[in-house]
């Protein structure tokens, strides 16, 4: 029989026993194999949004690593004072650095990097759902 093992698919009784085609109630291979790519096509789209949602947020993730120091010393130099604190914007991260530790140029990342994560993970899966609509 071409049906899967443990496969419970009920059949009328008036059709029980018309298993011709190697399955219950006269299925014919071609059904099983039709049933089959559904349950692969199925696993295969939450594969893919699975994929485009992890994808998404390691995406947000490094967006935020490699972009928020910037916004850090961008904000420091704008507060009023810097002029006399710092020289510029590379004597601004040494003295965070040497201050605070490589960790302070990554001060107030948390929602920054929540948000990013949650942004590009909705925006890489509604591409993909409608990448696969359009391209079958």
């Amino acid at each position: 029989s071409s049906w899967p093992a443990g496969a419970e698919i009920s059949c009328p009784p008036r059709l029980a026993g018309r298993g011709a085609g190697g399955g219950p109630c006269g299925a014919t291979t071609a059904t099983s194999a039709a049933v089959s790519r559904w349950g692969r096509r199925m696993k295969s789209v939450a594969y893919d949004a699975l994929v485009d949602i992890g994808g998404g947020s390691v995406a947000g993730a490094v967006s935020v690593a490699c972009g928020h120091p910037f916004d850090t010393v961008k904000v420091r130099l704008q507060m009023p004072g810097a002029e006399a604190q710092f020289g510029g914007m590379l004597d601004c991260i040494r003295k965070t650095v040497a201050l605070e530790g490589a960790t302070g140029l990554y001060k107030g990342a948390a929602s920054p990097l929540l948000g990013t994560m949650a942004f590009n993970a909705n925006l890489f899966f509604a591409y993909g759902v409608a990448t696969r609509l359009v391209v079958p």
